[in-house]
């Protein structure tokens, strides 16, 4: 089972390279919503010979994640009535389908994977995949600054691979070789994905558990004390590498949904919450603030953007239709509420809001539980629950953005993420309520 989550996993780490190389190179911009749906299916395919092979844990895992399962069922047909009502085309629904939702069936299905996982006490299997993903997040990393600083030095070769000149996102067509944070301003790192935003995403999303695993040598209190230099260099190393990456896509976004996970951090080793609390609130304020001054038409833009949202939103508190704001603007949409929050109310109303903020507020009290009667376990299942923890923060990190951009638009980060979280959520989850 593990050993196609991680070919899966690596596919989808390749998968925007592949996309673009595959259909505007060799296709001419052809087939691309094939080659899109194929990655769907593939995990939906898979995901049900595991449900197959493993029948007789299906009811028991109803039965015990059932909340779950209702409010990603409620909200489904809500989304679907609403958006008929609204008299939006099904190819809408499907858009708005799956920038607002299709990221819980990710989860669901990540989670099922990890209730399979305890049932069969696949604890070693487990914590030998979190390893592999630290690797998988370090080549994203790494290897994703090779690239991004070889289209900066190369960029005419990068055409013959189906990027396009330097620009913005058209739907359709050639993804830009790199963006600017301007018309005339400073290239953004995009990694290997496919804009610098979503390449924000990945970083907040795993930055605790990347940070935590390169950082395990690190004693702060004490730090000249500790004796391997070696692990000292390389863990250092690697959590620069990670946070450069990540200020290079020049993303206040990513400055955002850091600081809360760093504050943690600190709070937890070096000790004085409120003391750490103030310095990192501070300096929150102040990087946002100067990074606003700096886009400046941005932040005009973003603010103009919202504003307009709120008033739209205000207009109908039973919802447009999925597919009417955010992301779907690329496909048909009108409204671009620069907040995910607000592309939610948006789209499926305060009805559909409420069952997708319930989904993460029932998620972070069952975190707290898990934390809390994390005590009477074997240290595998420790590690795993520190696991649990370190991306669970890394969803925070993400919600705490989710105020300023829209997070969940990007597949290949719902994919990598979702079904991280999701597989040691459901047996951490387990082994909390057995």
């Amino acid at each position: 089972m593990f050993k196609f989550i991680k070919l899966f996993l690596i596919f989808i780490l390749l998968y925007h390279i592949l996309h673009t190389f595959i259909i505007h190179q060799i296709f001419g911009g052809d087939y691309s919503m094939i080659f899109s749906v194929g990655k769907e299916v593939i995990w939906v395919v898979f995901v049900l010979i595991v449900g197959i092979l493993n029948y007789k844990f299906i009811i028991e895992f109803i039965k015990k994640f059932w909340k779950y399962i209702a409010i990603i069922i409620g909200i489904s047909i809500w989304g679907i009535l609403i958006s008929l009502l609204n008299n939006q085309s099904i190819g809408d629904i499907i858009i708005g389908y799956k920038y607002n939702i299709y990221f819980f069936i990710i989860f669901a299905s990540g989670i099922f994977l990890g209730y399979i996982a305890y049932q069969k006490q696949l604890i070693k299997k487990i914590l030998e995949f979190y390893n592999f993903l630290f690797y998988i997040i370090l080549f994203a990393v790494g290897f994703g600054l090779v690239w991004w600083l070889a289209k900066l030095g190369f960029k005419d070769s990068f055409y013959y691979l189906g990027y396009g000149p330097v620009g913005d996102f058209v739907f359709g067509e050639e993804p830009p070789v790199y963006y600017r944070t301007g018309p005339d301003g400073m290239p953004r790192n995009s990694g290997i994905f496919a804009g610098p935003n979503n390449f924000g995403f990945f970083l907040v999303a795993f930055f605790s558990f990347f940070i935590y695993i390169s950082m395990k040598y690190w004693n702060p209190k004490d730090l000249f004390a500790n004796k391997d230099i070696k692990g000292l260099i390389k863990g250092t190393f690697l959590s620069g590498l990670y946070i450069i990456s990540g200020l290079l896509t020049f993303s206040r976004g990513f400055i955002v949904g850091i600081l809360p996970q760093a504050y943690y951090f600190f709070s937890q080793l070096v000790g004085n919450a409120k003391k750490v609390g103030i310095r990192f609130t501070t300096a929150l304020i102040v990087v946002v603030t100067g990074f606003s001054i700096w886009k400046r038409e941005s932040t005009v833009q973003h603010f103009n953007e919202t504003t307009n949202a709120i008033y739209i939103a205000s207009q109908n508190s039973l919802g447009h239709g999925l597919g009417t704001s955010g992301p779907a603007i690329h496909h048909g949409g009108e409204i671009l509420p620069e907040n995910i929050y607000l592309q939610v109310f948006i789209d499926i109303g305060s009805i559909g809001f409420i069952l997708w903020t319930l989904f993460f507020f029932l998620f972070f009290m069952d975190s707290k539980n898990i934390i809390t009667n994390n005590q009477k376990v074997s240290s595998n299942q420790k590690q795993a629950t520190m696991y649990f923890i370190l991306l669970s923060l890394g969803l925070f990190g993400l919600l705490i953005e989710g105020f300023f951009l829209h997070i969940f638009e990007d597949s290949m980060v719902n994919y990598l993420f979702f079904i991280s979280l999701g597989i040691i959520f459901g047996y951490c989850y387990s082994l909390n309520s057995k």
